[in-house]
């Protein structure tokens, strides 16, 4: 049966456990179901992730961990810290960058508008995802966190809805002429060229690269430095080739560099392997048929 259900072509939908996010994340790649137009999305997204685009991405992930360490800093001498908000601002300002071509400056205001409003929507979904009376719209209206859903939501999609114009009209009448290759401007020539993407679904699929984008990624460092910090040999060893492979301290570090950090990248995949940020996955069978 097990083996049916994960080899078979039949039409999955996602599980109800999506259905909370829908009402931020619309149908996102994240939340809608694997019909054509899903597959047509995946498809053109797909491209966004490809391992010659990050040659883009360096000076971003560059200038922001900088900017985290300078904030870690900050935390020296103390018996203990909370380093979990530090990885996700460092995350969000990441992702918000190289997926809109914008820093929000999460990590330098951790209170703004920006942050609270991702915040309070990262929490109602995994509060209405768990809770049974939260998970009912009707109970759910009467709560404080829906007012506060609300509010949040209003801001994000104004605050995503200009940038999506300002870009568009930029890719539109002079294509994309700075040279930046972000996750928006990809999915807009693939709207203004082949028309995969609707306005609607642009918005969607932004929202749901920033919501999924830092929250997988800040839960999987966490997971990383957990296991660092309980395997100081290991983090030695990290280091040792790290200053093997930047020997000269003045120079920029490049995807080349990465490449060449094999110890680092095994220890990655195996807090990834220890510690899944998705650990589990949901569907449900739209038609079935077994021993037909």
């Amino acid at each position: 049966m097990v083996e049916y259900i994960l080899t078979t072509n039949i039409v999955m939908s996602k599980g109800h456990e999506y259905i909370p996010a829908r009402s931020w994340l619309g149908n996102g790649l994240l939340t809608s179901n694997g019909d054509k137009e899903w597959k047509a999305h995946r498809k053109a997204i797909s491209r966004t992730f490809h391992k010659d685009i990050y040659h883009n991405y360096i000076s971003v992930f560059e200038r922001n961990s900088n900017i985290f360490v300078k904030q870690l800093r900050s935390e020296l001498g103390k018996a203990s810290f909370d380093i979990s908000k530090f990885i996700t601002l460092c995350s969000l300002d990441i992702i918000s960058e190289a997926a809109l071509g914008k820093s929000f400056n999460a990590q330098e205001d951790s209170e703004s508008q920006y942050v609270s409003s991702l915040k309070i929507m990262c929490k109602m979904v995994m509060e209405r995802s768990f809770n049974v009376f939260l998970f009912n719209d009707f109970l759910y209206s009467f709560t404080k966190l829906y007012q506060e859903e609300k509010e949040a939501l209003r801001y994000l999609y104004s605050s995503f809805e200009n940038i999506i114009k300002e870009r568009h009209n930029l890719i539109y009448n002079h294509g994309n002429c700075d040279g930046s290759l972000t996750f928006l401007d990809f999915i807009l020539e693939e709207k203004l060229k082949k028309q995969t993407f609707t306005h609607q679904a642009v918005h969607d699929n932004v929202q749901t690269m920033i919501f999924a984008g830092h929250d997988t990624t800040s839960s999987a460092l966490n997971f990383t430095i957990y296991l660092l910090g309980d395997h100081p040999q290991v983090q030695q060893q990290i280091l040792d080739e790290y200053l093997t492979v930047m020997e000269n301290k003045s120079e920029v570090l490049s995807i080349s560099h990465l490449n060449q950090l094999k110890y680092l990248d095994a220890v990655i995949k195996e807090s990834l392997r220890l510690y899944p940020p998705v650990p589990y996955i949901s569907r449900a069978g739209s038609s079935f048929e077994y021993g037909a």
